[in-house]
């Protein structure tokens, strides 16, 4: 498994991992586009997910692609897997978030399946629940995300 920080512009960080049994191709693509830097956002409309725009170079294939998610759950998602969407893998953006409960995942277009690819620390559930709270009520922050070598 390969470790991985999310640094949080107001304070705080988690870590966590990507597990690259569930979804290995996604998992090599996002280390691989790490370390990176965003806006942290809110997706206020369909749950409890905190995401950023990650740019990977590559086009991974759906690889422990649900709907369904559970707190601490790290996930990639792309815009051209939406198919109410017409875009081609050169025009759709891709994300990493990660979840502060547990989500059927779901907006006006229906459900919106994404990889989930590691997951948060259990130990810093209050880190997590305090990030997640901030964004929400805040709108978004800076967020580095770094590789953990060891």
């Amino acid at each position: 498994m390969k470790k991985i920080r999310f640094i949080f512009e107001k304070g705080g960080s988690l870590t966590g991992y990507l597990n690259e049994e569930w979804a290995p191709e996604t998992v090599m693509a996002v280390w691989s586009a790490l370390p990176t830097e965003d806006v942290l956002k809110h997706t206020r409309y369909c749950g409890h997910e905190v995401y950023c725009s990650l740019s990977t170079g590559v086009t991974p294939k759906r690889e422990n692609h649900t709907a369904t998610v559970s707190k601490f759950d790290i996930s990639y998602w792309r815009q051209d897997w939406d198919p109410c969407l017409d875009l081609s893998p050169e025009e759709a953006g891709e994300t990493i978030g990660f979840y502060s409960a547990p989500e059927y995942i779901r907006y006006s277009g229906g459900t919106n399946p994404l990889n989930v690819i590691g997951r948060i620390d259990f130990s810093q559930e209050a880190v997590l629940d305090e990030i997640e709270e901030r964004v929400w009520r805040e709108g978004q922050e800076k967020v580095r995300i770094e590789r953990i070598e060891e």
